[in-house]
């Protein structure tokens, strides 16, 4: 995984968070059924092209639940990486729940 700034995904996955709590039903039903956009797909990695936002959406928030730091790093990092992790996993929780 490259490098990121940790408290800005927390940030972004609250976010996400509230949106979901707000306008649960919406923003599912959106998800599930609206297309990637051209500007999204060229956005991402020619080879992670995604049909739909739900499938992105996932795929995305498990690569930050499985992102770990490396032993090298100093506890600091490795601190912000569980956070990062947590965050990850309480959104992918929500999401389940709401599906």
């Amino acid at each position: 995984m490259e490098d990121y700034d940790a408290t800005r995904v927390v940030e972004n996955f609250s976010k996400l968070r509230n949106i979901l709590l707000n306008t649960q039903n919406e923003l599912i039903e959106f998800i599930n059924k609206t297309k990637t956009s051209k500007y999204f797909n060229d956005y991402m990695k020619p080879t992670e092209v995604h049909s739909d936002y739900i499938e992105a959406i996932v795929e995305i928030t498990l690569t930050f639940i499985m992102g770990q730091a490396d032993d090298g790093l100093s506890p600091s990092v490795k601190q912000e990486t569980h956070t990062v992790n947590a965050s990850a996993v309480e959104f992918m929780e929500l999401i389940l729940k709401s599906l």
